[in-house]
């Protein structure tokens, strides 16, 4: 089963890469809409070998509390899908 994980900053929490990214677009002036904040996060894609969806998200959901997120700064997003 396929998965793919969001980790982004939890709102309310400072981003210094987000707020760097959204710096350096207005000092290139790329900005032609307006763009009041920039999250900047990762994405994690996993092959894992079950083809039960629960277990799947459990398994995930733990790996993300136990290592993949920093859950006082980070919140994450679990995508399953059997491609």
């Amino acid at each position: 089963m396929k998965v793919q994980v969001k980790v982004f900053p939890r709102k309310g929490v400072r981003d210094p890469q987000g707020e760097a990214v959204l710096d350096k677009l207005r000092r290139l002036d790329w900005l032609e809409l307006p763009v009041n904040q920039v999250a900047v996060g990762r994405v994690l894609l996993l092959d894992i070998d079950t083809k039960d969806p629960n277990v799947a998200l459990a398994t995930v959901s733990r790996m993300c509390k136990e290592f993949l997120a920093n859950e006082i700064v980070e919140d994450f997003e679990i995508k399953l899908s059997e491609d």
